[in-house]
């Protein structure tokens, strides 16, 4: 490599200012370093020369040596095939939990990743490079890690993402005050705006670089930023404004941005209908354009010379747009199969991870889930055990209910009345035949008979009490129109007068229908059926009046009366029961 003389003057100058210093390594290395930055290729050469030598260092010495080979050689834009040399140097350094190189061990084994089209792998390094820097540094390290982040995630089309680190690493220029920085991080800024379809915030960034490169008055950053300023101005139709910032990135020398200039210039007159222009930088784009450039130049020729009537040149580029376009396809494939690569090595690593993570936490797992379980079954043995109970409580008070139910209805029932009058009868054969002895038994039995006497009083009242109230329903309204109209004109009964007979039966017999629901929740059917058995119809009656066949009555009578009471019965007992409330 030719060494210029401006190098030769600062190399030496490096020399005596390592030369004057204390350094726990040798002086070589630390020269090695302080070029790598800015003569990468001096530093590989000078590296190589005392390559013997370090190989009898201390392991410090070699690591330190290793890390710099990386460095160069990623500085000098020598790609990374393998990542078996930065490993063991960033095992060494996270060992030995090194503050000094750390944060660059992981910088560059982030930067192999990239080398290698694994941006899953890489990422991960550049966040703990972050990581293992001081909170407070302000150094150029930091920087270049902002870069590289957002690089990898506009890459990886994560746009909002990388937007956050470029506004970052914006930010941390600005605080080092370092312009060309500030410039870049402003580009990329418009840039990521761009690919979000965002055309007025890409144009703003673009101009606030254009601001500052002119500023610090680089022609090529100049003409750069001029050259994305047209692009945008084209796309939003703004002639005059891209033509002005045309004007200026035309005048560029610096090739590899002419593609793109180039490309600009060619749409700009395209789309403002000037052909020979266009034909002009389609030209140019053939001697120094990308394959990118050179496929949409061709589709721009082919087309103008289809309007030109040159059927024949136009097929000669659209044949040649095919076949960049081909170009294009292979590179855009392999940059795919590359990306495939990259992620399905990620998911193995990561699987691998997972694998032992998993071994590590499984006995922790099984622990958890077996408290988990255990507590859940409890829970859920205590939840069955209270519902068990409070249902055979519900159950026990319905029984109860029933219970206390079939004794009121037997205690107004004829039967009742009739039993208790033979048992009347016994206590006066039983007091005639005991006389006057015994006094106290002859009490007794005279009390017997005093509270049966009593008893079928109260049941006899009740059957009159029944007696009184069914003629106060006979003289209702309702009855009589279900008597001499409804029955007779043999008419469904409206909602009107279905209503009309609910309230006069819960007015005569004191919340009627209130009493049945207690028992059973009823259908519409089922209560029109128990309120024409409570003003006495026949089952022939109601089965007029509802529509119904009489056995369809009698089934849902018997229906009722097994559901309330628990048991089979009779349509006849359902009729009893209704009767007695």
């Amino acid at each position: 490599m030719r060494i210029n003389k401006q190098s030769v003057i600062t190399l030496f100058f490096l020399l005596c200012l390592c030369a004057c210093r204390q350094v726990p390594y040798p002086t070589a290395l630390i020269t090695a370093d302080s070029l790598a930055n800015i003569m990468p290729d001096s530093a590989i050469h000078l590296l190589e020369s005392i390559k013997t030598e370090i190989s009898t260092a201390p392991e410090a010495t070699q690591m330190y040596y290793r890390l710099l080979c990386i460095k160069a050689k990623d500085k000098a834009y020598i790609l990374n095939t393998t990542d078996s040399l930065i490993l063991p140097i960033l095992n060494y350094y996270v060992e030995k939990d090194d503050k000094r190189h750390l944060p660059e061990a992981y910088y560059y084994a982030g930067r192999v990743y990239r080398d290698l089209g694994d941006a899953p792998q890489a990422l991960p390094y550049f966040y703990k490079a972050m990581e293992a820097l001081p909170e407070d540094t302000e150094s150029p390290l930091k920087g270049k890690i902002y870069s590289q982040i957002s690089t990898l995630l506009l890459s990886q089309k994560l746009y909002e993402e990388g937007l956050e680190v470029l506004k970052e690493g914006y930010r941390y220029s600005l605080l080092r005050r370092d312009s060309i920085d500030m410039l870049f991080c402003l580009r990329d800024i418009g840039s990521a705006y761009r690919e979000l379809e965002r055309p007025d915030s890409t144009l703003h960034y673009f101009r606030e670089a254009r601001k500052l490169a002119y500023a610090m008055d680089n022609r090529r950053m100049i003409n750069m930023t001029e050259s994305q300023v047209a692009a945008v101005c084209v796309q939003l139709e703004d002639w005059e404004n891209a033509k002005q910032a045309l004007d200026i990135a035309i005048k560029s020398t610096y090739l590899p941005g002419l593609s793109s200039t180039y490309s600009i210039a060619a749409e700009y007159y395209y789309l403002t209908g000037q052909p020979d222009s266009t034909i002009y930088y389609c030209k140019r784009i053939e001697d120094v354009g990308n394959v990118y450039g050179k496929r949409n130049a061709c589709l721009r020729m082919g087309s103008i010379s289809l309007d030109r009537g040159n059927p024949q040149a136009a097929l000669k580029y659209i044949n040649q747009y095919l076949l960049y376009n081909d170009s294009v396809s292979r590179l855009e494939n392999m940059e795919t199969i590359r990306k495939m690569h990259s992620i399905y090595n990620y998911r193995l690593r990561e699987k691998e991870n997972d694998a032992l993570k998993t071994e590590n936490s499984r006995k922790t797992l099984i622990m958890a889930y077996s408290i988990a379980s255990g507590l859940i079954l409890l829970l859920l043995f205590l939840l069955y055990w209270q519902h068990s109970r409070r249902k055979q409580l519900l159950l026990n008070a319905q029984l109860e209910d029933i219970r206390r139910l079939k004794e009121e209805q037997y205690q107004k029932s004829t039967l009742f009345i009739k039993e208790n009058k033979k048992k009347i009868a016994l206590l006066e054969q039983q007091l005639q035949a005991l006389g006057e002895k015994d006094k106290a038994l002859r009490a007794q039995l005279q009390m017997q008979k005093e509270i049966t006497l009593y008893a079928n009083k109260r049941a006899e009242i009740e059957k009159d009490e029944q007696r009184m109230l069914y003629s106060v329903i006979q003289e209702s309204d309702i009855y009589r129109l279900l008597k001499e109209e409804i029955l007779p004109d043999n008419r469904p009964i409206t909602r009107e007068e279905w209503k009309a007979l609910k309230e006069t039966v819960n007015d005569v017999y004191d919340d009627f229908t209130g009493k049945l629901y207690r028992y059973h929740k009823l259908s519409e059917h089922e209560l029109h059926i128990c309120l024409l058995l409570k003003i006495n119809m026949s089952p022939i009656e109601i089965a007029r009046l509802t529509s119904h066949t009489k056995e369809s009555i009698s089934s849902a009578r018997r229906r009722l009366y097994e559901k309330v009471f628990r048991e089979k019965g009779a349509p006849g007992k359902w009729d009893e029961f209704i009767a007695s409330l």
